[in-house]
């Protein structure tokens, strides 16, 4: 790569130079494509989200240390630090896949741990990020699981809104954004089955919380804002 590209996100490397940026690539992915599959030693970058969503899914020892519920990867967050810093070769420790399309920008794993001592302010504002990510999602999913009520599900759907709109739309959009979670994948993250998440989204639906098209799922800027206030 020679010159970076036309992202909000990357300006954290507009200092970097020529020698740097061509360890860098760019990447597209449609939805449900496989961006780095768990339990391998290929592809040892680390990964930029630009555009659209993604989904980490983490197993092993890092769904102990880190978060065994998949996440969202939203545009502006780094993903694939922990195998790069171990101390002895380690397989991939989660399935990232696009959910949305998506474009990632990613960095020789090499590269980067040449800033651990090259360019430390980088490569500390890198780790610092990660961490502090991770961090907010254990927080995040202890919030939506310590309940089993519909608040919780509102709550979360909530949240879901909030992210795919800041992926997939203009600051000022408020029209429907597209929900791409399953059933499955909602009770998933709030800890309730499927046919009480069935249940759940049918009694949304009637209360106009929510609305669908064709079997996907849809929230609106007035929607999000009677879902953000459900319950309280």
């Amino acid at each position: 790569m020679r010159s970076l590209p036309d992202s909000p996100y990357v300006s954290i490397f507009q200092d970097l130079g020529a020698d740097s940026l061509k360890h860098f690539t760019l990447r597209h992915y449609k939805p449900k494509e496989t961006v780095v599959p768990a339990h391998t030693l290929s592809d040892m970058n680390l990964f930029l989200l630009l555009d659209g969503i993604c989904v980490v899914a983490s197993t092993g020892s890092s769904a102990e240390f880190w978060c065994s519920t998949p996440y969202h990867l939203t545009p502006g967050e780094f993903v694939g630090l922990i195998e790069l810093i171990s101390p002895t070769p380690m397989k991939r420790q989660a399935n990232i896949m696009a959910k949305t399309p998506a474009t990632l920008l990613t960095i020789d794993g090499r590269e980067f741990l040449r800033w651990q001592t090259a360019r430390p302010r980088l490569y500390n504002a890198i780790i610092a990020q990660i961490i502090q990510k991770q961090y907010m999602n254990r927080d995040m999913l202890t919030h939506y699981t310590s309940s089993s009520s519909d608040a919780a599900g509102a709550q979360y759907l909530y949240h879901l809104y909030l992210i795919y709109k800041k992926a997939c739309h203009d600051e000022d959009y408020k029209g429907p954004v597209r929900i791409w979670e399953t059933h499955q994948e909602i009770g998933t993250a709030i800890v309730k089955n499927v046919r009480s998440i069935d249940r759940m989204l049918s009694a949304f639906k009637r209360e106009g919380l929510i609305h669908t098209s064709r079997g996907k799922l849809y929230i609106d800027a007035e929607q999000a804002k009677r879902l953000a206030a459900y319950g309280i």
